[in-house]
């Protein structure tokens, strides 16, 4: 098995549970598209049953519930071991499986069927993309009480930090940032951008900006105009500006530039769209009907039609699609290399969010 630096490291973590060591927590720093999801695989393939009987992993949306669930039957990382995507909220989740897989809303709506069945089995809590919990909210109540339970916890990200500046729940801090130090229960497992980029576990990035001046009124009725680029007013501004034919302008650069890669460099090469609200991503879905562009939308109402288009964009489902227009839903955790144009259509670019 040819793993990844983190991975190999999750490996000889387990070796040490394996032979008595009392970790009871790992947290795994693992940069976006550096395969963090494959943990949970393996850790059900090295610590079942001697360690722990199931794993149960809780994701941030149904996406990336059902996107796990198939990370156990990758040809590339061969186990036996199977989850059941499911809410969870039922007498027997996994249904003959290993484990299963939540989200941490069907955790915060009914906890008590998840503690139950914590209770029942010796658990191993993988919490993907953990960021979402804030400290002290209303969702941390219920997943504190499967940390309690669980016989070990992962607490992986490719974020380790909030935008709102709040603490990450069941994380330590020091200096106001999450303790990455090793203690005699904590292993800490890091995977960074560079070493992403040495394995090739994922591509270079080249951004293209455009800049522009927007001006608008505040509720106070002062009237403030300020380029995009501007650092004191970037979010304003880019809110104002993304809300007019900007952002057209913007989306046509984009599909110009997509289209001759896809000539010129690789012909299955997709585009994503990313809006900042719903509202405008059935505008700019729209748009691209118009122009005759064959495209999806997935928002965040996450219905089956979004779980349907991310399928067929993905090409698990057919017909298959090219390109993908997504509000606060297809981007977190999304696994599709095939993507090699984004259009970043959100004045919400905190710097571990690009």
């Amino acid at each position: 098995m040819n793993y990844r630096k983190h991975q190999a490291e999750i490996v000889k973590i387990c070796e040490e549970i394996l032979e008595g060591a009392p970790v009871k927590q790992i947290i795994a720093s693992v940069t976006p598209g550096g395969g963090k999801s494959k943990i949970p695989v393996i850790l059900a393939d090295m610590l079942i049953p001697k360690i722990a009987t199931k794993v149960v992993w809780i994701a941030p949306r149904n996406s990336l519930k059902y996107q796990g669930e198939a990370e156990f039957i990758d040809e590339r990382f061969p186990t036996n071991k199977r989850l059941r995507a499911t809410d969870g909220n039922e007498k027997h989740p996994c249904r003959g499986t290993d484990g299963y897989l939540s989200t941490y809303q069907a955790v915060g709506i009914n906890p008590q069927s998840h503690i139950e069945y914590f209770n029942d089995n010796r658990v191993i809590l993988f919490l993907d993309e953990g960021h979402h919990v804030a400290d002290g909210a209303t969702w941390s109540v219920a997943i504190e009480e499967l940390r309690k339970r669980a016989v070990l916890v992962v607490d992986a990200s490719g974020t380790l930090s909030r935008g709102d500046g709040q603490k990450i729940h069941g994380l330590e801090y020091a200096d106001g940032r999450v303790d990455l130090s090793h203690r005699e229960s904590i292993r800490v497992v890091r995977y960074s951008r560079i070493d992403a980029l040495k394995e090739s576990a994922i591509i270079p990035v080249r951004f293209k900006t455009f800049d522009g001046r927007a001006e608008w009124e505040d509720e106070a009725g002062i009237r403030t105009a300020a380029d995009v680029s501007t650092r004191d007013y970037t979010a304003q501004s880019l809110f104002t500006a993304l809300r007019t034919e900007f952002a057209i302008q913007v989306l046509d650069c984009a599909l110009i530039e997509w289209k001759e890669y896809r000539r010129d460099e690789y012909s299955n090469a997709k585009l994503l769209v990313v809006a900042p609200s719903i509202k405008y991503a059935e505008e700019y879905y729209s748009y691209l009907q118009k122009k005759n562009e064959q495209s999806l939308i997935a928002t965040s109402a996450d219905t089956e039609s979004a779980r349907d288009a991310i399928d067929r964009f993905k090409g698990i489902q057919g017909p298959e699609t090219n390109i993908l227009v997504t509000c606060q839903l297809a981007y977190e955790g999304l696994s599709v290399p095939a993507i090699t144009h984004v259009a970043c259509l959100t004045h919400i670019r905190s710097v571990p969010w690009l």
